[in-house]
């Protein structure tokens, strides 16, 4: 794509989202305003608010009179009484009292209404009870009667607001339908712009759509991998803890306290599951620090030879559980490297108990070490069931094994070769891999030699 197209392909869009975004904002205003008038409607608005008060008031006068000239029944008296100290209620707690101030209502006189409702519950509660009933029904309505022309004069003032609400709201409504109909010619103008220039820049486009998708096939290779390892964490988490867990949980009963031999092997399960936690956890810190490159290394001389027969020795006892073994094809002695024991230490057994790992029972595992063209090679050969070709190229990517069955059959997090090959290239050494299906593998290491160098051997 020339440089040109991408600025005026960018410019379009620029000018599409700001139409769409004049476009989003007018509608929800319109919405706004719609929600408010929705509040304002007749059910449930200012108009019905205080239609209603005048109303309810006009309704507990009508009561009052006919209580004296009618009936002695101060059941309707009561009622009525009863409504409009309710709405008067509403009234002070809902949001229409917010609406009523934004239209300029003098809300005192519902103050005062309230006020004098609660002056004249005593008087209304008696009613029917005394000889001056008469009276005090006479008096209710006279201090009621000076309120009908300020609650007359109030709502007509809501309804006139509320009027000119409505007509602002279509006036709004009418200029936002031409403020979306110019973003709509605008945004119609630039698409068809737009369109002509993707037309005319689609052999680069293509071309684009194709890296994407190989950008999209390696993310959902990264997610089944993510995935994977996910299960595989649950997996070797779950297994060492479940056991930790039975064990402290039977030493804590106190059943084995009579049996120091069952006690001794619970505490080994429990210890020998520790490790394996330990070993998890710092193949998961080793891999991101390499990954943010915060991996530090010890570099001095070492004698190579005597690591990898130390290196063997330790892992004897880890074949004998596979009924593996282990033999040595040929150690040229005294062969040094310039490297970081620890790390040189961590790429052995890692090489070591993956081919102890995934050789057949009553196989064999062979290491050699020569020197060759001022390199120090190690190779570390098993006689498992090999990798496939199409599989050589990502065995040393984070969280791969050849196969998901391999973690359900052999354990392991995916992590050790990546580890490997991470440590390798901080020492300047190349890993390689030789694999035939059904003939096993055999990796190989070269490290630069060194001769004669001045530092600690280990």
């Amino acid at each position: 794509m020339t440089l040109n197209a991408l600025r005026y392909r960018w410019i379009i869009l620029t000018i599409i989202i700001v139409g769409l975004v004049v476009a989003g904002f007018s509608l929800l205003d319109v919405r706004e305003k719609m929600n408010r008038m929705d509040g304002n409607t007749l059910s449930g608005g200012p108009d019905w608010y205080v239609t209603n008060i005048e109303f309810d008031v006009l309704r507990f006068q009508k009561s009052l009179l006919k209580y004296l000239h009618v009936q002695r029944d101060t059941r309707d008296v009561q009622q009525a009484f009863d409504i409009l100290w309710s709405r008067l209620v509403q009234l002070k707690v809902s949001a229409i009292r917010d609406v009523l101030v934004e239209y300029g209502v003098d809300l005192s006189v519902y103050e005062r209404l309230m006020a004098e409702l609660i002056a004249s519950d005593s008087r209304v509660s008696t009613l029917g009870n005394g000889v001056d009933d008469a009276n005090d029904a006479f008096e209710t309505f006279e201090a009621f009667n000076q309120f009908n022309d300020e609650l007359r004069n109030t709502t007509l003032k809501v309804v006139k607001a509320s009027v000119s609400e409505s007509n602002d709201f279509r006036l709004s409504v009418l200029g936002t339908a031409e403020v979306i109909l110019y973003a709509s010619l605008t945004i119609s103008s630039v698409a068809g712009l737009l369109l002509f220039i993707i037309a005319f820049d689609s052999v680069q486009t293509r071309r684009a759509l194709k890296e994407k998708e190989e950008l999209l096939q390696d993310a959902y290779a990264a997610d089944i991998a993510k995935s994977q390892f996910i299960s595989v964490m649950n997996h070797e988490l779950r297994t060492p803890l479940t056991s930790i867990s039975a064990s402290l949980s039977l030493l804590k009963s106190g059943a084995l306290t009579q049996t120091p031999e069952k006690v001794s092997r619970l505490i080994e399960i429990a210890e020998r599951n520790c490790k394996l936690l330990m070993q998890l956890v710092t193949d998961l810190l080793d891999t991101e620090r390499f990954a943010s490159g915060k991996m530090k290394f010890d570099f001095q001389t070492i004698n190579f030879s005597n690591l990898i027969k130390c290196n063997i020795e330790n892992n004897k006892a880890y074949a004998d559980l596979y009924g593996v073994g282990v033999s040595v094809e040929g150690i040229e002695p005294n062969i040094k490297i310039f490297a970081d024991p620890d790390r040189v230490n961590q790429i052995m057994t890692n090489l070591l108990s993956n081919a102890i790992k995934f050789s057949t029972e009553g196989g064999e595992v062979k290491i050699s070490l020569i020197a060759e063209s001022g390199h120090a090679v190690v190779a570390v050969r098993d006689n498992g069931r090999g990798i496939p070709k199409e599989d050589q190229s990502r065995i040393f990517e984070r969280f791969q094994q050849v196969d998901s069955t391999d973690r359900r059959e052999r354990g392991g997090t995916g992590l050790g070769l990546s580890i490997v090959k991470a440590i390798a290239e901080a020492h300047h050494a190349k890993i390689t891999l030789e694999s035939d299906v059904g003939e096993g593998s055999t990796f190989y290491i070269r490290f630069p030699m060194v001769v004669d160098r001045i530092s600690p051997e280990i």
